[in-house]
């Protein structure tokens, strides 16, 4: 971090009376490719943005996402053109921005524990060069970063969706590219084009070429000689059936039993369930493509929501 210029190690005495230095943190996740096959352990060192002052440690915090329908879009679209489909990633994409307020941090706790630690950073704290993860502001300097960069190459920004850029190019060919957070997908006839895309992007950010699009936000995509688009999300419904403990659970066609009487039903729902977590899973897993049981598990009724939602749970896991 320090090589990287994301940091500054200055001594505790150096810091600014005015600012108080932020805690930090490790979180630790892995990732996973399409079947589910862990790929990557990381190890990711946050600041614990939640103690942020605001108008003094941050301003602005908004950092735009791509709409579902927007994806979904372009990716009819490019198939009912026949367009190449492929994917950049960005490389700690958060560090490659610029941060412009000034901020401090703590080491993380028990770093001073590894190796000489505790004698080359006794009585030391960070100043923030770069806008770590876990800060407030750190989405929004990103997408501010990548989004300038676009519009001064040439990219026009879409006037609907601020994630979605399309360039039309001298020989009438045209590309789009959409943006999510690290995440880039580019669609065009052209692979000349493409090519030349990822090549401008590469130059001027870290970034990983990931080839054709088979793998964005849980979904496995593949398109087969038959020309229809194949969204998969086997991973993210088999996580589902493991938290929920579904996995011997029997296939249903409807939600609930026919005719029954919600009336009956108390009103005070059952504390044992966990009803958020259940409806957060179903929207979250429903986002891509909008279905009835989306639809329905956006605004259940407290009469029905108790027998409702353990049925639509177990359902979705074979009908969707």
């Amino acid at each position: 971090m320090e090589r990287n210029g994301v940091i500054k190690l200055i001594p505790r005495s150096a810091v600014p009376r005015q600012h108080t230095p932020l805690k930090s943190r490790f979180v630790f996740k892995v990732k996973r490719d399409a079947e589910g096959t862990p790929t990557r352990f990381k190890a990711r060192w946050v600041a614990k943005g939640f103690s942020q002052r605001p108008g003094i440690d941050f301003d602005q915090t908004y950092a735009p996402t791509p709409a579902a329908k927007t994806i979904l879009t372009v990716l009819a679209v490019s198939l009912q053109r026949q367009h190449q489909l492929h994917q950049l990633d960005f490389k700690s994409a958060y560090l490659q921005a610029d941060l412009k307020e000034e901020l401090y941090m703590e080491l993380p706790p028990h770093f001073t524990d590894i190796g000489d630690g505790a004698q080359r950073y006794a009585g030391k704290v960070c100043r923030l060069l770069k806008p770590l993860y876990g800060l407030k502001q750190a989405g929004r300097a990103w997408a501010k970063k990548l989004h300038t960069f676009l519009k001064t190459n040439g990219w026009a920004q879409s006037n609907v969706d601020a994630c979605l850029f399309t360039k039309l190019h001298d020989d009438g060919q045209r590309t789009w590219i959409i943006t999510y957070v690290d995440d880039l997908i580019i669609s065009g006839s052209s692979e000349r084009h493409i090519r030349a895309c990822k090549q401008q992007i590469k130059e001027s950010f870290e970034a990983e070429d990931l080839g054709p699009l088979t793998w964005y936000l849980g979904l496995h995509l593949t398109s087969p000689a038959d020309g229809v688009l194949h969204i998969a999300q086997t991973q993210a419904i088999n996580d589902i059936v493991n938290d929920y403990n579904l996995a011997a659970a029997a296939s249903v066609s409807t939600p609930m039993r026919v005719g029954i009487d919600a009336s009956s039903i108390s009103e005070q729902p059952d504390r044992r369930l966990p009803f958020r977590n259940l409806v957060g899973s179903l929207l979250y897993l429903g986002q891509p493509h909008e279905t009835r049981l989306t639809r329905s598990t956006a605004s259940p009724l407290p009469m029905t929501v108790t027998v409702w939602l353990l049925a639509t749970v177990t359902c979705c896991v074979t009908a969707m």
